[in-house]
Order: structure tokens, then C-alpha cells, then sequence
């Protein structure tokens, strides 16, 4: 019997090219999501659709399930926190204190590009069977992880302020508030120091509080803005 030297030991199957979720970059040309120049997360509400799986696969069919709505205000607050800084003395935590609020970028630049994707619908038609996790979700943000995140760069933070007396009812000292509601021109302050870590996932802004810190608190709010590079 001739022998063909094919061995009968390997297979080739046929996979869905959404099991690679990263881009190839080519000398001639590359595919590459179409990506917005600016992106401003300040109070974007963004509501979408889907099937329980994560899919989207029939709009129309889809709307009959519960919106899902994602609002910048409430994930903003989710991804920060703010404490007096310890480095300085008492006389200065009860007089101008110092504060530090600190901001994880990169959770909230995720989930905002991932409810666009969403929002506009970019993987309608892709199935979980299609994915290398069977999450379509979880696909989605790998993609945002490995070709998306490096094309943006912050450009600008908003940071406001709106001190709050300490005799009005239930305020207390260093009692301070995250609230949206704050955000207008008299409100915004400039006179913050930044700082990011090195590999700018998490930003830190480091202030000191203008009114009295044993008479006043204050509510904050912050806005964050982005550039495509």
C-alpha cells in the first residue's frame, strides 16, 4: 500500500475569528472598531438592550426584557473614594485640610466604552458559542482591554467643590458628599495637584479645602475627559 505520510492524528477545525479578540496590525492596512475623536464622561445615561446571555442578537425582541441603563454619575461614584491626608498636621486637618480623592480610571473608562459598544450595538449577532469564554461580555472587554484602552489618553479633569456649613441639620465634620448636582461654573476648581500612577489606571487629586475645615464640609463631583491618540 502507497503511503500518503498524512498523519491521521491531527485535525483541522474551522474557528470563529472572534476567538482572537485582539486586532492583528498589518504594514498595509488593519480593521480596527471605529473609535469616537473625544470621549467626555460627565452625565451620559446610556440604555441598551440585550438577552439574558449577554447577546445581542433582535433588537425588537430584545426591548420586550428590562432596559439596562448605565449612568456615568452613579459608576463614577462607585470607582472612588476620598480621605484627609494623614501627612499633615492637626491645626491643618481642622483649617485649610488637605484632601486626596482618588479616581480608578480604568474601571470607569472600561465600563463607559463597553456601554457604547452596547449602546450602539457594535457585536450585534455574535454569540456566546462564537467566544473563547462563551461570554460575549467577557469578549467585549477583553477587545476593549487589548485594542481600545492604549488609544485614549486623559486630557482634562473637572473638579468641583460647594462647601457646606456645619450647623445646617446632619452635617458633620469631614462629613463630605459625592453629588452630581454641584457641577456648574461657580463650582469648579482649579487649584488641584494630579497624580498618576505608572501605568495611569488610577489618578489621584490632591487639594486643599478653602473654607474652614472645623465650620465646613463640602460636596464634590468630578468629570473626566479623554482624547483619542
Amino acid at each position: 500500500m502507497k503511503r500518503t505520510y498524512i498523519s491521521p492524528e491531527f485535525k483541522y477545525n474551522s474557528v470563529n475569528g472572534s476567538f482572537k479578540m485582539a486586532e492583528d496590525v498589518s504594514f498595509f492596512s488593519s480593521k480596527m472598531l471605529k473609535i469616537d475623536e473625544l470621549l467626555s464622561i460627565t452625565n451620559d445615561n446610556l440604555v441598551y438592550y440585550q438577552l439574558q446571555s449577554g447577546e445581542q442578537l433582535d433588537e425588537e425582541s430584545e426591548k420586550s426584557s428590562s432596559e439596562i441603563l448605565f449612568d456615568a454619575t452613579i459608576q463614577k461614584k462607585n470607582n472612588q473614594s476620598i480621605v484627609i491626608d494623614a501627612d499633615q498636621s492637626d491645626q491643618s486637618k481642622n483649617e485649610k485640610a488637605r484632601w486626596i480623592l482618588t479616581i480608578d480610571l480604568k474601571t470607569i473608562l472600561i465600563d463607559y466604552i463597553f456601554a457604547k459598544i452596547k449602546f450602539y450595538r457594535t457585536f450585534n449577532g455574535l454569540r456566546n458559542s462564537m467566544t473563547r469564554n462563551n461570554d460575549v461580555n467577557s469578549a467585549i472587554v477583553d477587545y476593549i482591554k487589548l485594542n481600545v484602552l492604549s488609544r485614549y489618553k486623559l486630557v482634562e479633569v473637572e473638579l468641583f467643590i460647594d462647601y457646606v456649613n456645619l450647623s445646617e441639620e446632619g452635617k458633620l465634620k469631614y462629613g463630605n458628599e459625592y453629588d452630581p448636582n454641584i457641577q456648574n461654573i461657580d463650582n469648579r476648581v482649579r487649584n488641584f495637584t494630579q497624580e498618576l500612577n505608572f501605568d495611569e489606571s488610577q489618578l489621584r487629586l490632591i487639594f486643599n479645602q478653602q473654607e474652614n475645615a472645623s465650620q465646613y464640609s463640602f460636596k464634590y463631583y468630578f468629570n473626566l475627559y479623554y482624547e483619542r491618540i
